[in-house]
């Protein structure tokens, strides 16, 4: 190691940086984290509130990659537990599943709705194929207008805040596996036994909250490893290396040197901690990069629980939060006995007027809409809590990822640098997708260059 440097140096404390200190660890490396914040877990945390545990959002750990699950597994053993709880999406005083069902949509939407579906999405599919420009475009092709509108582009606008022409087809996700033209007819006969094969209710999640991962993922660290309060504020470089970074602590800044450096810091900040800086054009791509803020607001209930879905969705922009969350439904401890809670999410933009709002405000506004919807009473929330994420959602526009492209190409000169997570490379990606390319960035980085 020059200089007394460890051989990997991590930025940024989330699942994904805590995930590669511990398989740095593993293989016998030394490695060293920094995270800015007072804590640990990124936007994947746990918070306490007299009796009341909540999550910083709707989270849930899915078992779709094996060998990430059997690793959550070995850490939480028993504590890691399964969870049948469906989602649901509110839609003009009702409820139908989420992912959507055909078979649903057929019993509880208007007849003239079915009906004016299935011609659009005939329609849809019987128009010459063209190449899809954004998500309008995706949407509408893959479903047809009026299911599109209904239950995608409007809940993105809400969720991204941007018109779904201005959208790449990354916004899609997977919010209408399932829902296509053939599944459609076959669910209409096969009827209510189709239900099942679309819902994605089922998921594992820890005992006492979805923060339990990151602390598992802390634990497997070597003591001294983990810095919080410690704020990257230079990334120097040397031709193609990552030379030292500069760490402002409790001391003071001081500056390191690193060895081989995993960076989970969102693009934009990386380009900026850059010394000397990139060119000015690259600066430009990343700094036009869209972060979305996560206002989480929790209502503390002096009443039992509610329902049993684990989340339900609101498209209808009447409502300030795009869903509601019951913790209790993913674990019953997360509230004292006999009383619940409701975790509500509304995005924004940093420069937006509701990222400002006090949160008194913000309590006011949701407390008002569950009210409306029938789930509570004024009397029912006896305390309230409000938490602040930033940059919970890398924005997918249209062009974002050819201006990705172009900043990560440029980055991958640094040899000695590897960049991961949600925020890093800004990509979507769930607890099990951060652990998985966690993981496989430090065997990647151990086995070195192909000859």
């Amino acid at each position: 190691m020059a200089g007394g440097a460890a051989q990997c140096t991590i930025l940024g404390g989330g699942i994904a940086g805590l995930a590669a200190a511990g398989a740095a660890r593993e293989r016998g490396v030394s490695c060293v984290l920094y995270e800015a914040a007072d804590r640990l877990g990124g936007n994947a945390i746990t918070l306490e509130h007299d009796g009341f545990r909540y999550d910083s959002g709707a989270h849930r750990f899915h078992d779709r990659l094996p060998a990430v699950t059997r690793h959550i597994h070995s850490l939480l053993g028993a504590d890691l537990h399964p969870v049948d709880a469906p989602s649901r999406i509110h839609l003009n005083g009702t409820f139908v599943d989420f992912p959507l069902s055909p078979w649903d949509l057929l019993t509880k939407l208007p007849v003239r709705t079915v009906l004016r579906s299935s011609l659009d999405l005939v329609a849809a599919r019987l128009r010459r194929r063209r190449a899809c420009r954004n998500l309008e475009d995706y949407a509408v092709r893959a479903y047809g207008r009026t299911v599109a509108t209904t239950f995608l582009t409007n809940y993105s606008l809400k969720l991204w805040g941007l018109s779904s022409d201005r959208l790449s087809t990354a916004a899609a996700g997977k919010r209408l596996r399932g829902l296509g033209w053939r599944t459609f007819l076959l669910d209409a006969f096969r009827g209510a036994q189709a239900r099942a094969t679309h819902l994605d209710g089922r998921f594992f999640y820890p005992r006492g909250g979805i923060g339990r991962i990151a602390e598992a993922l802390a634990g497997c660290c070597a003591p001294g490893t983990l810095h919080t309060d410690a704020r990257v504020t230079a990334i120097r470089c040397r031709s193609e290396r990552i030379a030292e970074i500069e760490v402002d602590r409790a001391g003071g800044a001081r500056r390191t040197p690193v060895e081989h450096v995993i960076c989970t810091l969102p693009l934009d900040t990386t380009l900026a901690l850059l010394d000397p800086p990139p060119p000015e054009h690259l600066r430009s791509l990343a700094g036009a990069l869209r972060y979305r803020h996560v206002v989480v607001v929790a209502l503390f209930l002096d009443r039992p629980g509610l329902s049993p879905y684990a989340t339900t969705y609101f498209p209808d922009p009447a409502f300030p939060f795009t869903r509601v969350h019951e913790p209790r439904c993913r674990c019953p401890e997360m509230a004292p006995e006999g009383r619940t809670s409701l975790v509500a999410e509304i995005p924004c933009d940093p420069d937006e007027e509701c990222w400002r709002r006090s949160d008194d405000e913000w309590v006011a506004r949701v407390r008002a809409g569950l009210e409306r919807l029938g789930w509570i009473r004024a009397t029912d929330v006896r305390e309230a809590a409000v938490h602040r994420m930033r940059n919970a959602y890398p924005v997918p526009c249209v062009g974002s990822e050819e201006r990705v492209r172009e900043v990560l190409g440029w980055l991958d000169r640094f040899t000695n640098l590897t960049l991961i997570g949600r925020s890093a490379r800004f990509e979507y990606h769930h607890i099990h997708d951060l652990v998985e390319r966690a993981r496989r960035a430090v065997t990647a980085w151990r086995r070195g260059p192909p000859a």
